[in-house]
């Protein structure tokens, strides 16, 4: 037998690996006179069905995992592919959205108000004097004036999500090569 069908037969042996259950019971046979032995069994036909044995993978299979912090529409892009060449001048932050059990409220962008357990995504942009987006040499500082009325997530980030906890007002502002942004305010209820 040439080499490469010797490798090949412990292969073709693992896939054809079956296993086989035969069941057998004995059934009493036609009426008859009573005899002291009690009734004879009569045989019964077995049908040999062949199952399938599972050979375990050697890789597992990846479990699925819950995300806690959901985001159902992907984060602005900041900053753009084509960003400007000057220093960054101004920059302008705002609510981007707020999201309420898991799906974005229409006409949300620029909210001044959130309920308890909504999520309100923030968004900067840095723009040099042409009003064009730019990239910052630092990260971005956001300052919030109450800590206490949202969990915040994404705080190096451009687009931080606040979780708001408990009613209040929340101002924030981000700051970033030295340059403040707009302060936007929205209350919570």
């Amino acid at each position: 037998m040439t080499s490469p069908m010797r490798a090949f037969l412990p292969l073709l042996a693992g896939l054809s690996l079956v296993s086989c259950q035969t069941i057998t019971e004995e059934m009493p046979g036609a009426p008859s006179a009573p005899t002291n032995a009690g009734p004879t069994p009569v045989p019964i036909p077995v049908v040999v069905v062949p199952v399938p044995v599972p050979v375990p993978s050697s890789v597992p299979e990846p479990v699925p995992t819950s995300n806690p912090n959901p985001n159902p529409n992907p984060k602005p892009q900041n900053p753009p592919n084509n960003p400007g060449t000057g220093a960054t001048v101004r920059i302008g932050a705002k609510v981007f959205f707020v999201e309420r059990n898991g799906a974005i409220l229409p006409g949300s962008e620029h909210a001044t108000e959130a309920f308890v357990g909504d999520r309100v995504h923030l968004d900067a942009t840095a723009k040099d004097a042409s009003n064009l987006p730019v990239n910052t040499h630092g990260a971005p500082h956001w300052t919030y004036s109450d800590g206490s009325l949202a969990q915040v997530s994404g705080q190096g980030d451009w687009t931080p999500v606040m979780l708001v906890k408990k009613p209040g007002v929340m101002s924030v502002y981000v700051e970033a090569d030295g340059i403040r942004s707009n302060t936007v305010t929205i209350s919570f209820r």
